[in-house]
């Protein structure tokens, strides 16, 4: 415990007193600049272009295992590069990660060795195969969706309490699984926590082991020394105080940036990872206790719906309502055509009505203006051509004329006659043989 001590207080002064911290070189890996974006649209497509087609020249011309086929580039790691492949009998999608065979002091065949040791894991991805082959260490893996850090950039860089307490736990659980292995990350950061994909899409998965380094010998119950004087090994902006100037271990995997207007069971978790010795075990059950009670004292409800599954939500939501509103104009637009083409039938059907009254004798008869002439028995028989109109064929227009004429004597009673008239056709009436048989 002295020792520990001893240890504990010359890291105090060290970091109290020490200005030239940052002026020494460590062995950091470098975050990329996004190089500014063309305004013309023009340029922006042909810069695509270009970069498309360069990356694709650039792809190594491997078929890695004799099974997966390159496909893009996706990604660094540590020393290393990322590619997306797929299947060539089933069209998988998988991840490849190549390191070149020369280099002097490889990582791959140590990340490879440390998935192993981790296969099965809850939020630890698969490991298919890992060989040499030819020019490059390859290691073939499952594909899994976006980092943290992409999400936290969907986000406008800022995750609400709940999505953060939900990752949280989830964090914990996959660096509390991996120091059960004698290992600790040594790069803890956004990038290395990617979501899962399909019904795996709301489980947090830990990758990137080439920088871990194993804390304690199961063969000699010993626990690494602590010292000084040391590079910083992993990323300066997420790194913890210690590990800029001295050796790593658990605790250095659990500490983190605290920003201001959390709520204090934040400062409780990081003043509880600064105060841990360096070859202290760290109580995982009381950091996720700190957490999960905060869960519940805000009233959460863990229902996985994280901050970019509601944009996605809302997103469609959004289309699914544009889409409604152009089917609803595109509605009223067509009900209008379909009003002016009833119209225009039913001034077809007024001229159609005139004309049969002109063939009808309607000059010789007063027609009442709400009668048509048109109008027919129920039980005659009105075949109908396509277009609704009668049939012009022989027979139905001699059945419409012996319709016509049988119609013709109740016509006739609304005949406007003269005196005279009337005298004439009571004659006639008297002289027909109907009379004579009455």
């Amino acid at each position: 415990m002295a020792e520990r001590e001893k240890g504990r207080a010359k890291d105090d002064r060290r970091w109290q007193g020490r200005s030239d911290v940052y002026q020494s070189k460590p062995q950091i890996r470098k975050e990329r600049r996004h190089p500014p974006q063309p305004n013309h649209p023009h340029e922006k497509d042909q810069r695509q272009d270009r970069r498309f087609s360069e990356e694709k020249q650039s792809l190594p011309e491997i078929i890695v295992g004799g099974k997966y086929r390159l496909l893009k580039r996706i990604g660094n790691g540590s020393f290393g590069e990322l590619f997306q492949a797929e299947g060539l009998k089933y069209h998988e999608k998988v991840a490849i990660k190549l390191e070149s065979s020369t280099v002097k002091h490889p990582l791959l065949p140590r990340e490879a060795r440390i998935y192993g040791i981790l296969q099965g894991g809850l939020g630890i991805p698969h490991v298919k195969h890992y060989a040499t082959e030819g020019a490059y260490n390859v290691m073939v893996m499952d594909l899994l969706g976006p980092t943290l850090e992409d999400l936290l950039n969907l986000c406008s860089r800022s995750f609400s309490m709940k999505t953060t307490l939900m990752l949280a736990e989830q964090i914990l659980a996959r660096v509390e699984l991996l120091h059960r292995t004698c290992f600790f990350h040594r790069d803890i950061k956004p990038d290395n926590f990617l979501m899962g994909l399909n019904r795996h899409q709301t489980q947090v998965y830990l990758i990137d082991f080439g920088l871990a380094k194993k804390f304690y010998s199961l063969r000699t119950q010993k626990h690494i020394g602590y010292t000084e004087n040391r590079d910083l090994v992993g990323t300066a902006r997420y790194a913890s105080v210690p590990a800029h100037y001295a050796e790593q271990s658990r605790r250095d995997d659990l500490e983190s940036q605290l920003c201001s207007g959390l709520p204090v069971e934040f400062f409780m978790y990081l003043k509880y990872c600064r105060k841990l010795h360096f070859a202290e075990k760290p109580d995982y059950v009381y950091l996720q206790q700190l957490f999960k009670v905060l869960f519940r004292n805000q009233f959460k409800v863990y229902d996985f719906l994280f901050d970019w599954v509601v944009l996605k939500r809302e997103s469609l939501e959004q289309q699914s309502q544009q889409k409604g509103r152009e089917r609803d104009r595109g509605g009223k637009r067509n009900g209008v055509l379909q009003k002016e083409r009833q119209r225009h039938k039913d001034k077809g059907r007024d001229c159609d009505t005139q004309r049969c009254r002109i063939r009808n004798g309607g000059d010789l008869f007063e027609i009442g203006e709400n009668e048509s002439t048109t109008a027919v028995d129920p039980n005659e028989d009105k075949p109908r051509n396509k277009n609704g109109k009668a049939c012009s064929c022989s027979y139905h227009l001699q059945k419409r004329l012996q319709n016509r004429d049988t119609r013709a004597p109740l016509m006739t009673e609304r005949r406007i006659l003269s005196r005279e008239q009337e005298q004439e056709l009571e004659l006639d009436l008297r002289g027909s043989p109907q009379m004579h048989c009455l």
